[in-house]
């Protein structure tokens, strides 16, 4: 009688599943994941991981680390499609609309004319943003490179449009998304994966704000994502996700104010924290830990306050488990605007959007693996005008 396992490998074979190889690069560590993935069936398999820290910050060590990092990925993984999800220092993920006049408003657009109007588009977006991501990524502006370029859609006389061929128009807006990197990283990245099946690079809090857009659809949001040591802030608002700023404060600063009140190590910080989370603190130790967990997210809420604007709606992720009340209207009260504060977390893929993830994960939080694939899953456009944007943007990403 044929084992289960037969089962298993007879089954797999007929699932239309694909390779892909996820790597979550900060300035800390360097997490690496193979997923099989049936988009058809929204089944996420993790089938191989790698966790990596990094000693010291810098370049030259991400590369080292990278490269030693991939050791144990089967090589199906490092030739399938591989979503790299890079710290906001190390890669910048800009969307802009640009608009153009034509010339012959009274002729129907055709493939020149399109070729050519985002060929402009791509131009005009990519020097007048050079400048900034290279002073956020902290870089020159020789040093900067084109590492991804999309057309998210097209608006014509102020009406969005599948495809404009054939449409008659005086204005055309082209609502771009480009990812900028280091020239350095991107070519180390390219002999890493030089028979990858598709490479494609994100800002990894572009790819949660891009996911949050995608179920918000047109309401205005601000998202925050806390970092090991710094705490990163996007604004989204119709086709307009930006990235606004940062301040030095994230999971190190938190766990070291509690540390520092009890006299304890991080990882005792950590203990106490998840004693409080279970519900096994006592009412006195409660009252005591949440006074100094408002005392230290007050950085936090003043950081919100400062970019929410007119806003209503914040969406909060952090690499660790917080207080239940930061997403209160107990915590909210503290910001002037009193915005609703959501979780930016696990239910937005498994529950709003109906993903499953089967297999098992070392770490304790397995949320931006699975974002940077989402963003590349809905990362496709049209396929005529990809194509167009790809072979003009070619001269810019070499």
């Amino acid at each position: 009688m044929p084992s289960k396992n037969l089962f298993r490998k007879l089954r797999s074979l007929f699932e239309r599943s694909e390779y892909f190889l996820i790597l979550t690069i900060t300035l800390e560590s360097i997490h690496v994941v193979a997923l099989r993935v049936n988009f058809e069936k929204k089944k996420i398999r993790i089938v191989k991981e790698a966790l990596r820290q990094i000693q010291n910050r810098g370049e030259e060590t991400i590369q080292t680390a990278l490269a030693a990092s991939l050791k144990t990925i089967p090589k199906r993984f490092r030739e399938g499609r591989v979503v790299l999800s890079l710290h906001p220092t190390l890669a910048t993920t800009i969307h802009s609309t640009v608009e153009l006049t034509r010339d012959t408003p009274q002729e129907p657009i055709d493939n020149t004319d399109l070729d050519q109007r985002i060929a402009q588009a791509i131009w005009r977006l990519f020097d007048g943003e050079r400048s900034r991501a290279a002073v956020k990524m902290g870089i020159s502006d020789l040093e900067v490179a084109l590492s991804d370029v999309g057309v998210r859609r097209v608006r014509l006389d102020g009406h969005t449009v599948l495809n404009p061929l054939g449409f008659k128009a005086t204005t055309m807006a082209i609502e771009l998304r480009q990812t900028f990197c280091a020239k350095s990283l991107m070519e180390h990245v390219r002999k890493l994966f030089p028979k990858s099946r598709s490479l494609f690079m994100i800002e990894s809090g572009m790819a949660v704000v891009e996911l949050v857009a995608h179920v918000e659809k047109q309401s205005p949001f601000l998202f925050v994502q806390v970092g090991i040591s710094e705490t990163s802030f996007y604004t989204a608002d119709r086709s307009e996700m930006v990235y606004r700023d940062a301040i030095g404060w994230g999971e190190k600063e938190f766990f070291s104010a509690l540390g520092e009140t009890f006299a304890v190590d991080p990882v005792t910080a950590r203990a106490i924290l998840q004693k409080y989370l279970r519900g096994e603190a006592s009412p006195k130790m409660r009252v005591t830990l949440e006074k100094i967990f408002f005392s230290e997210l007050h950085t936090l809420g003043k950081g919100i306050g400062v970019h929410l604007g007119a806003m209503k709606k914040v969406y909060l992720y952090a690499p660790f488990a917080l207080p239940p009340f930061i997403f209160s209207p107990r915590f909210a009260w503290h910001i002037a605007s009193r915005p609703k504060i959501l979780p930016a977390g696990d239910a937005l893929i498994t529950e709003t959007l109906g993903f499953t993830v089967e297999g098992k994960t070392s770490t304790s939080d397995f949320f931006i693996p699975p974002v940077a694939l989402l963003a590349f899953y809905f990362s496709s456009g049209d396929a005529t005008m990809d194509s167009i944007a790809k072979r003009h943007a070619r001269w810019l990403i070499n």
